[in-house]
Parts: structure tokens; sequence; C-alpha cells
């Protein structure tokens, strides 16, 4: 059989897709996991710029004859995981579930910052967006693991200066939906 090749959008953060200017009208990209160089390990890595305010929305469903149940994870420019569809307390969480992020404050960042969204398949727990996967393969794999999917990002327009607080106590904190608070001091 042929070798396998490394599929576009890469695996780690090198080989992101750069997406362009994210706007309320949505960007689509219709890919495939398990299609690159690390089968069920496949990660599929989205780089794009967010402005201070924006409410990020992005959306996951399986293609026609797709069993895949994607996981959404989204990263800052550190490579810190800020959040993901499957770790909600209350509304919808778990594969093929939406994402919901908005960016007040990033600590020694501008008003515009890189994020990087990974979409993987089911059992696939990337330890890092810096490196080749190296999640161990779980005993078997399912159709959940791998196949088709289509992907939306959308952002609101965000609001002026005079809507995000420049103190403290109003603006050092990121909010990301449902129900995931990250503070920071």
């Amino acid at each position: 059989s042929a070798p396998r090749v490394a599929d576009l959008p890469g695996d780690y953060l090198t080989k992101a897709l750069s997406v362009p200017t994210l706007s309320p009208t949505p960007t689509t990209f219709t890919q495939n996991i398990g299609d690159g160089l690390y089968n069920e390990r496949d990660v599929d890595l989205y780089e794009f710029d967010l402005v201070l305010g924006q409410t990020l929305t992005v959306s996951v469903a399986p293609t026609s004859g797709s069993s895949l149940d994607a996981n959404l994870r989204l990263y800052d420019y550190e490579g810190n995981l800020v959040a993901s569809n499957g770790e909600a307390e209350e509304g919808p969480s778990g594969p093929n579930s939406p994402l919901e992020y908005r960016m007040i404050r990033t600590p020694g960042a501008g008003t515009v910052v890189k994020h990087y969204l990974a979409v993987t398949g089911k059992a696939n727990t990337p330890t890092s967006i810096f490196t080749v996967p190296t999640s161990p393969p779980p005993t078997t794999w399912t159709a959940a693991d791998r196949g088709g999917y289509q992907v939306s990002l959308v952002v609101d327009v965000p609001p002026g200066p005079d809507a995000i607080s420049d103190d403290a106590a109003g603006a050092l904190f990121l909010a990301t939906t449902p129900q995931t608070t990250t503070t920071y001091t």
C-alpha cells in the first residue's frame, strides 16, 4: 500500500492550517480524522486570531456516512487549553457538541491574540499542540475515532472599548461557555 502522508490541517503547532480573518459569517472546513500520518491519533489543528471582546462559537458535525464523535479543544497562544466541548457541567457537552469562548483578557497579550483549535476523534486526547501526537492508543479504535467532519467557526463583532473594563476587578478573567471560567491574577 502507499505510504501515509501528512494531512492539512496539520497535527501540531508548526503545521496548523492558518484560517483567514474570522467574521460573523461562518468559516467552514470539511476534513477527515484518521487520514494523516498518525491514524486515529490524527489532530486537525487550525490557527486564527481573536480580538479582545470577541466571542468565538465553533460547531462540528460528522459528514454524511461518518460516525466520528469529534472533540474540540481551544488553546491560547502559549498552548494552554482554554476551552473544550467536553467539559461542560450544564448544557450540551461531549463529542460533536458546540464550543463557545469569549476572549476578555489574556495577561501579556495585546488586543489580537493567536488561538488554536484542535479537532480529534473521541478517544484521542493530545498532550500538546507543540509536538507530534503521542497519546497512547486505546486497546481498540471505534468508528467514533475517525471519519469526516465539518467544522464552522464564527465570531461576533467585538464590543467597543467602553464595554471592556480596564481595572483588575472587572477584566482579568477569561470566560468560556458552557460553565468554565479561568481566572488570572
